[in-house]
């Protein structure tokens, strides 16, 4: 496969964002870095969920998981609730 010319030096990806810390559900150890991250998904056999591995894409859906987290459902899934309510009441 021909490679293609480049000019200057190809830099490699820096993460800028910030990592906020949380409890693994695996381990149950608090994670503060990413490299505490790798290390906790290795020791437990884990992987990240791809978006696109995701029914709904890591498109939020459920209203109270939204709200608990101070996140907002996704316009495609407004009306889930009440639509699922609907279908359990017939």
């Amino acid at each position: 496969m021909p490679v293609p010319d480049r000019q200057g030096i190809c830099l490699p990806r820096i993460v800028t964002e910030q990592f906020q810390p949380f409890e693994s559900p695996a381990t149950g150890k608090m994670i503060t870095s990413r490299t505490e991250l790798r290390e906790d998904l290795a020791a437990s056999g884990c992987r990240l969920l791809e978006p696109d591995e995701s029914p709904t894409k890591g498109k939020i859906r459920n209203k109270k998981f939204a709200e608990k987290r101070g996140l907002k459902v996704s316009d495609e899934y407004r009306d889930y609730d009440s639509s699922t309510k609907q279908k359990a009441e017939a």
